[in-house]
């Protein structure tokens, strides 16, 4: 039960910073939204939501470092080739600012858990 309700925990946090595999709603909401908006769905969920989820890996759930390490090593690689190539092809600028969130929220994920343990 304690590794279901850590995934369910992943899956909400990990949606809300529209990371990899989570983030098709991310270039649509983005486009559809007024810029300050935008700018706010940009920053802000992002900065709190990375220090829920570190809190809850160096806390809580410390103790499953073998489970929860890997996927965030293919969340954080996901998100990163997902958001760059996404961005390429893209002409509005709202949905290439949606793209490079989605990737930026990888090199975040990668850089702040150290996966060397």
């Amino acid at each position: 039960m304690f590794l279901l309700g850590m995934l369910f925990m992943f899956v909400g946090i990990l949606f809300k910073v529209s990371a990899f595999p989570f983030h098709v709603w991310t270039p649509d909401v983005y486009e559809g939204a007024p810029t300050s908006v935008t700018a706010f769905f940009a920053l802000v969920p992002k900065i709190g939501m990375f220090l829920v989820l570190a809190k809850l890996l160096s806390g809580a759930f410390y103790v499953s470092l073998p489970y929860w390490q890997t996927v965030l090593a293919v969340v954080a690689l996901g998100s990163m080739v997902i958001g760059s190539l996404g961005a390429l092809g893209q002409r509005k600028l709202k949905r290439l600012l949606a793209y490079s969130t989605i990737s930026h929220v990888g090199f975040i994920v990668f850089r702040v858990f150290n996966w060397r343990s």
